[in-house]
């Protein structure tokens, strides 16, 4: 028999950007004839009839969930069991930025960001 095995899992995108997917195909005669996406993702996938879709995430305001399903069956009619996972949608971080102008009046302002949950490395500008 096929077997199918979605990766990546957990599978988890920014809003608004991509995520390559992989049914990852194995077992059976080893010639995958008929591959099939479905779920309530399905809608945001470039393909369903291939083992590695992309999922072009929506843009979203909350943190939202997709399930999505695969299988596959092979050149003799064997179909893997549909295996499943759920795509999460993270919405973007709205920055900020303060004090963007970095000389004023011989003082020296560094950028004061917000909002962004990634630390980030601000150097000193001499």
């Amino acid at each position: 028999m096929p077997v199918a095995n979605i990766t990546p899992n957990p599978a988890i995108v920014c809003s608004g950007a991509s995520l390559s997917l992989n049914g990852n195909p194995s077992g059976g005669s080893g010639i995958f004839s008929n591959h099939i996406w479905s779920g309530t993702g399905v809608g945001f996938l470039s393909a369903t009839n291939i083992a590695n879709p992309t999922f072009n995430a929506p843009t979203v305001g909350v943190q939202t969930t997709y399930s999505l399903n695969y299988s596959v069956t092979d050149n003799v009619g064997c179909q893997s069991t549909l295996v499943s996972i759920t795509v999460t949608v993270n919405p973007n971080d709205i920055a900020t930025v303060a004090n963007i102008q970095a000389c004023q009046d011989g003082n020296i302002y560094l950028p004061v960001v917000t909002g962004v949950k990634e630390a980030l490395s601000l150097s000193r500008l001499d």
